[in-house]
Parts: C-alpha cells; structure tokens; sequence
C-alpha cells in the first residue's frame, strides 16, 4: 500500500470520527464547529522539501469556513533601493516588528461574498487587514509602499500565499482544506484560526496549534550557533581555513 494512500485512509478515519462525536455532542450543548490539524509537530531534518498540513473539521448547520494560518511573528525588514551614482544602493528601510513568519488563507468562497469588509478587518482575514506594528510608529507617510513590498517579497519566497485556499466540503457538514509549507518555512509555534461565519456574523471560532522544529544536525548546529556564538565563529573560521588550505592543497598536486 502506498505511503499517500495510507495517509489519505488515514485522514478519512479521523473525520469520520469527528463525525460521530459532533453527533453525540451536538444533543448535549451547542457546538458549532469543530477542526482539527492532521499533525501538530514538523520535524525539519537535512532532506527536509517542503510539508503539506490537512486541516480538517466539522460545522453544525450552516455556513461559510474561513482558516488563517499564520507562522511565529518576527521582526522583517524592508529595504528600498536607489540610483546613486550610477549604482543601485539600499537608501531607506522599514522594520515591521511582528509581522508573520508565515500566512495563508483557506475558505470555501470568496472572502468578499463570505462577510463584509469590516468584519474581515477584525478578524484579521486577508493580506489587506494584516496587523503589521512597525518599529518606528511615527514613519507613517510610506507605510503602504513599504507593506506592498513586504507582502510581494514574502510571496516570492513562497511564505505568504496570495491566492485563497479551497476549503471543500464532503456531504454538509465536513470540510478539508490543505496548506503548502515550502522548504525554507521558519521554525515555531503555528497557529490555526477557523471561523464559521453566517449571514456576514461570526457564529464560532476555533484555534489549533502547529509546532515546527529543527531535529538532529540542523537542531544541534542551530542550538549551538545561538547558545555559543563566539565559539561557533571560531569554528566556522576554522573550518573556512581548513577547506581552503586542502583545496590549495588539491589544485597544487593536480
């Protein structure tokens, strides 16, 4: 049997579940959703490519889904480059000091026909309602220059996803969805925020976490280059020295 096909079973097994304890549960109190993550660790090893994470639940009634998923906040910076004497130099930044490691947006429509715009704003749903604090509050007068390129710059590297996400439905009341983590995805605490909305009004809301770590020589290293700093840097000088003398080394003989 093949890996995919396990997994897919897998998955299966564990909506059908969900579906039989809404069922049990929706008699006793009033639950409106439920989802859940198919993994709620990734380990990042050495032939670490990339991750898919299925995100799945149950809703009572009706209604639209809406997931966000976002990575650990984390200072970006922002540079804007300039002609100065006939070279291309970084001139002006901007620090955005919590923005998103990672973000991305599943829902089973449009969000424009989902909710009204103001709504989307307080749940922070969309690159355009995205949170960004800058580090300077009083360098307001190109903020919307610096966040379109911030924006477009963590899309080309593949950790903030433009295009809405499908969030399918399988019968009434299960749904699936699934998020591309790309290779270079940062390590930390993910979270997952799913909202059922109704009518242009938040009916429920859920949130699940996702843990993503380094594991064995890349966790070691990493660990030791941030505990260790002066040490590291002597070995890493060292190595330098080392590989450079044995390649001198090779090239003479040959």
């Amino acid at each position: 049997m093949s890996l995919v096909s396990t997994r897919s079973r897998r998955h299966l097994v564990l909506m059908v579940a969900l579906t039989l304890v809404v069922g049990n549960a929706v008699g006793a109190r009033a639950d409106y959703l439920i989802a859940d993550l198919s993994d709620h660790r990734i380990e990042i090893t050495s032939g670490f490519t990339g991750a898919e994470v299925l995100l799945f639940g149950t809703r009572e009634g009706d209604g639209d889904i809406v997931v966000v998923l976002r990575g650990p906040p984390e200072p970006l910076v922002v540079r804007r480059k300039s002609r100065t004497f006939g070279l291309w130099l970084n001139r002006d930044s901007m620090v955005f000091t919590d923005a998103p490691g990672y973000y991305a947006v599943a829902a089973n429509r449009p969000l424009a026909e989902i909710a009204a715009p103001g709504l989307l704003e307080d749940l922070a749903i969309g690159f355009e309602n995205l949170p960004l604090e800058l580090y300077d509050s009083d360098n307001q007068a190109e903020l919307a220059t610096f966040r379109t390129a911030l924006l477009r710059n963590m899309g080309k590297v593949g950790l903030y996803s433009g295009a809405i996400a499908q969030i399918r439905f399988v019968g009434s009341q299960l749904f699936r969805t699934t998020f591309e983590l790309p290779a270079n995805v940062p390590t930390g605490l993910y979270h997952a925020d799913i909202f059922l909305i109704d009518n242009g009004a938040l009916v429920s809301r859920r949130t699940t976490a996702l843990q993503i770590r380094k594991s064995g020589f890349e966790a070691a290293l990493s660990s030791f280059a941030q505990y260790q700093p002066l040490l590291y840097g002597l070995v890493a000088v060292v190595v330098a020295l080392v590989a450079g003398w044995t390649a001198g080394m090779v090239f003479r003989k040959g």
